[in-house]
């Protein structure tokens, strides 16, 4: 997100939509002050002129900002802090004169601490922490955050404040999780059952590396792991492996040193129903282990669901055997999640489930854009405008910015605003489109809600993942079976079975 957002900034189309950016560029204070006015300039909902002082290195302009204005808690529409972008855009002298002028919040500064973590190194890092450094209270959060640059996790845990963190929970999960190069910093501890029951064993699953594998499912095995052990949802190692395995060999390797691949879930599925999920390639690689004639409780074989998930024509019970497959749960007992519940289930299982998050308005015109505009202040959310996400996206944004605006709220969460929204459309006599990023942005789904002058909200959402999606959009999204259009995006030729 950096580099287009850089890359915007110094672009032509800035100084088209920004007609003060000219006055900025030149570092002209009288000429800035004469062309930017924040009460009707409507720009600034674009760009605030701290922005573009950075980066231009504006030092007149930036001292009269410094002197007039206070940007403690900035953070620009796409949440860089003020910090941040004075790091970005390599204007140490500017950050060394905020940090002395404002008083920071932790916020701020680990924003900064994180992109310093991220994109700098440890002697970078090491100029200015011990000048600023954080509050006793955001000293384990942020050592995770460390944990992105093992140098720098290697510097704060030999400092007194953070060495007492280095067996905290969150810490040794992230260690297990991500970091098996740092597995030696948690060597004393002789206990690691408690990590059973999480995620730890389908990250470290996904390593790359055999050796990274190996090394830590023998270091969890040291450390009171059973190689035959049922997780919390039932779910034996060995299955999680043949889901969530990156390489066939990790299932081998399994079974080589204990593993029996003849297991069944706590509800009675065989080991051939966790390949579901899994491309051909996989699948004839660990073929030589699997009963593909293997049923379940409800005398279903893995070509059954296999054929459930490439099938887009939709019925309620395909997309229930589906879930309680997927999670190995009975039926009435999902019916009992909220919809976080729901969804942290799925993540803990290896989806990421469908969660829009960008919300458009597309207008029939730009002059009923800029009505709906001026009658903002009567809801409960902001706006932004979207040129950005043209250069940020470039031919996946298939929008017009003079007549689109961003609303900063869910579009799931819109439902208590749809009734003045309908009566906007209906006093105006024009549709408004209210819609998600598309499979383009977001590799799952796009939700899409018209709202018609005196006729009825029409609301539909087109899923090109799994039956999983199609279920939490139904169930949480109240989205009718019917309105929901499934495309997935596996084919024949990608599965084994076919």
């Amino acid at each position: 997100m950096y580099e287009p957002y850089k890359s915007f900034i110094f672009s032509e189309e800035l100084f088209e939509l920004v007609p003060w950016a000219k006055a900025v560029q030149n570092d002209r204070v009288d000429e800035f002050l004469e062309l930017y006015d924040p009460y009707i300039d409507e720009e600034y909902k674009v760009f605030d002129p701290i922005e573009l002082v950075i980066a231009f290195d504006a030092e007149n302009i930036f001292q009269y900002l410094l002197n007039n204005m206070d940007y403690s808690h900035f953070f620009n529409h796409v949440d860089f802090s003020l910090l941040v972008l004075c790091v970005l855009f390599e204007r140490e002298h500017f950050l060394l004169s905020a940090l002395e002028q404002w008083q920071f919040s932790d916020e701020d500064k680990i924003a900064m601490y994180e992109y310093i973590i991220d994109y700098k190194d440890v002697d970078y890092f090491k100029q200015f922490y011990p000048h600023q450094p954080l509050h006793a209270k955001n000293l384990k959060r942020f050592l995770r955050i460390a944990l992105n640059s093992h140098d720098v996790f290697l510097y704060l845990i030999e400092l007194d404040a953070f060495k007492p963190l280095v067996f905290e929970e969150m810490i040794v999960f992230d260690i297990l999780s991500m970091h098996p190069e740092l597995l030696h910093v948690i060597d004393p501890i002789d206990d690691l059952t408690q990590f059973l029951d999480t995620d730890v064993f389908q990250n470290i699953l996904s390593f790359e590396s055999f050796e990274d594998f190996k090394k830590t499912t023998l270091f969890l095995l040291a450390r009171g792991w059973n190689i035959n052990a049922y997780n919390a949802f039932g779910i034996p190692l060995i299955h999680m492996a043949l889901r969530h395995a990156v390489h066939a060999s990790y299932v081998d390797y399994l079974i080589e040193i204990g593993a029996s691949i003849h297991v069944k879930t706590s509800i009675g599925y065989p080991s051939a129903h966790q390949l579901l999920m899994r491309d051909a390639r996989f699948t004839l690689e660990v073929s030589h282990l699997i009963d593909f004639n293997a049923k379940d409780a409800y005398a279903l074989t893995l070509q059954d669901y296999d054929d459930m998930h490439r099938n887009d024509l939709l019925n309620i019970e395909t997309v229930i055997r589906f879930v309680q497959c997927a999670f190995n749960m009975a039926e009435e007992a999902f019916y009992e999640l909220n919809e976080e519940e729901f969804y942290d289930l799925g993540a803990l299982h290896g989806f990421d489930l469908f969660t829009p998050y960008i919300t458009l308005f597309e207008f029939e015109s730009k002059r009923l854009k800029a009505l709906f505009i001026q009658t903002i202040s009567e809801y409960d959310f902001d706006y932004y405008e979207t040129t950005y996400f043209r250069e940020m996206f470039q031919n996946k944004f298939n929008h017009d910015p003079a007549k689109t605006i961003q609303v900063m709220q869910d579009i799931v969460d819109l439902e208590p605003d749809f009734k003045r929204l309908q009566a906007f459309v209906d006093q105006h006599n024009a549709p408004l489109i209210i819609e998600s990023e598309g499979y383009d942005i977001n590799k799952v789904g796009h939700m899409r809600i018209l709202l018609s002058p005196k006729k009825p909200l029409e609301k539909r959402v087109t899923i090109h993942t799994n039956l999983l999606d199609v279920y939490f959009v139904h169930h949480y999204y109240n989205v009718p079976i019917q309105d929901i259009t499934y495309e997935p995006m596996l084919k024949k030729t990608q599965r084994f079975l076919n």
